[in-house]
């Protein structure tokens, strides 16, 4: 009995040093992987690890030991993490119909691309975390490297050009036609049926595509709104049929039909044969559908050179900055100011100017980015530097504090800013600022008639430039004679001239009497 138990229990270990080795044996052994392709097919998949990438390529889950396997079985669903080996937080992005892609798969089951020029070049990974039908996990990581990649500026309007397709390594030709006749493909040469002319169309940023016959361009035959309808030659015509665009890609370019949405130009079949004939297809990213674009005249557009870098700036808090950049290259040129980084709405001009200052603005970056159809280039960062001024200093000379005055009076003093001074007011008691003449040397004019035989206080306000001001008071005793305040009939009118009768303005000054006041009857009243 007991050898028994010792049996099982020796069979038991034996049973789990098997799963466990079983186990260890999976994991040490992944039965999916990380594929890349240049094509949308994935039909040329290989190894994601380790490899050089740039421009637009197809990223998916294949077998581990078949690269270009991407309808793996065994898989309920995969997630997506870019550069997070740990996997914290929300997946990149998550599959759960084969083919598992990821960016996504399209409609007609090719793979989304994913443009590398997104991110930022250097080595980057991406994990995949698998969940098996059969409930079990495997996570996968690959390492890459993203290439920058330049792309190639457009040539201008009114440029000749020939096409190489990068596939077959033949050029666009129309076969020497002067007629109605399908393009082709050609071994290239200096001949001008290869020789087309980027005519600017009614629609911005399209051109007809003309040959060297006269008025004679590319065109969709019939019209055709389908994918693989054939490009020929015709009669010059504003339609969309003959309009066409190039759009610049990792090593050449598209060109891009606008009879066809996401479509582009290629050869037949992807054909590398000598008169294979060129069509419309649904855009694929394939080397089919990319040309190299030489031009045989008319320039190159140039990129934007920055030739006069902005200039940092210093302004008092309050002020505007005014910042500028000059460039050099093909026009028209746009400009885009950034501050600490950031496009700023609206300044899109070689100049920008600041709102009014505030300190915290100080130490803040500005540059600007300056683009055309060849490129573009940011300038160097200024610094803007904001100083936060002191405040005004004013003082009263005149009348001293604790003077007594009556009458009209003279309220002088100076003022000083290290800024600028834009103005000098002057209030008595709690009533409303005044402006006095002169800001540095100033005077005011107060007549203390309209005050009580009593304590008043006089206040001077200087403001600078920047709108920091700043106060000085002194009091003063208002002394018109005992009987108060003295009331002149000729301020309301009186002329006493013997002619005029001023029976009505001696009355509005009666009725301007308080109690202790004194009516004054200047002579010949």
């Amino acid at each position: 009995m007991k050898t028994s138990r010792v049996f099982q229990a020796f069979c038991g270990l034996i049973l789990l040093l098997l799963i466990s080795g079983a186990n260890t044996r999976a994991f040490a052994s992944p039965t999916y992987a990380l594929s890349v392709s240049t094509s949308a097919s994935r039909g040329n998949g290989a190894a994601l690890q380790g490899a050089a990438l740039s421009g637009s390529v197809y990223i998916f889950t294949s077998n581990a030991t078949s690269l270009q396997n991407y309808n793996p079985t065994g898989i309920n669903k995969v997630c997506y993490w870019l550069d997070n080996t740990a996997m914290s937080g929300t997946a990149t992005h998550c599959e759960s119909v084969s083919p598992y892609d990821f960016v996504g798969t399209a409609a007609d089951g090719s793979a989304e691309p994913w443009d590398t020029s997104k991110i930022s070049p250097g080595s980057h990974s991406l994990t995949q975390a698998i969940t098996r039908s059969n409930g079990g996990k495997e996570v996968d990581s690959a390492t890459f490297t993203v290439n920058s990649t330049a792309l190639p500026p457009l040539p201008p309007a009114g440029s000749t050009v020939v096409f190489r397709n990068l596939n077959s390594n033949l050029c666009v030709d129309t076969g020497g036609s002067s007629t109605f006749t399908a393009l082709v493909q050609s071994a290239c040469s200096s001949n001008s049926s290869q020789q087309f002319k980027l005519n600017s169309s009614p629609t911005t940023g399209w051109y007809y595509l003309a040959g060297a016959t006269p008025n004679l361009c590319w065109d969709i035959a019939g019209g055709s709104l389908s994918a693989g309808a054939i490009i020929q030659q015709y009669t010059c015509t504003a339609v969309s049929p003959e309009y066409f665009q190039l759009k610049a890609v990792a090593g050449g370019y598209q060109i891009l039909p606008k009879n066809l949405s996401n479509g582009c130009v290629d050869i037949v079949g992807a054909s590398t044969s000598s008169g294979a004939q060129i069509e419309q297809n649904t855009c694929n990213g394939s080397a089919n559908q990319n040309f190299q674009v030489s031009v045989i005249s008319g320039s190159a557009p140039v990129a934007p050179s920055i030739s006069t870098q902005p200039a940092s700036q210093t302004v008092a808090a309050g002020q505007s900055a005014t910042f500028s950049v000059a460039a050099t290259g093909t026009a028209p040129m746009t400009y885009q100011w950034q501050k600490n980084g950031a496009a700023i709405s609206g300044a899109t001009s070689s100049t920008y100017a600041t709102p009014a200052t505030i300190s915290s603005d100080n130490g803040t970056k500005f540059a600007a980015l300056v683009s055309n159809s060849a490129g573009s280039v940011t300038s160097t960062a200024a610094t803007l530097t904001v100083n936060t001024a002191a405040p005004p200093s004013v003082s009263i000379s005149s009348p001293s504090n604790g003077a007594t005055v009556s009458g009209s009076i003279t309220v002088s003093g100076t003022a000083s800013d290290g800024v600028g001074l834009s103005s000098v007011q002057v209030q008595v008691d709690s009533g409303v600022f005044s402006s006095a003449s002169g800001t540095s040397n100033w005077s005011f004019s107060l007549n203390t008639s309209s005050l009580s035989n009593s304590s008043h206080t006089i206040t001077a306000r200087a403001t600078d430039t920047s709108g920091i001001s700043a106060s000085s008071s002194v009091s003063v005793s208002v002394s018109n004679g005992t009987g108060g305040p003295s009331i002149n009939v000729k301020n309301y009118g009186a002329t006493g001239n013997g002619s005029t009768d001023d029976t009505a303005a001696i009355n509005s000054a009666i009725a301007a009497l308080s109690s202790g006041a004194t009516l004054l009857f200047p002579c010949g009243t």
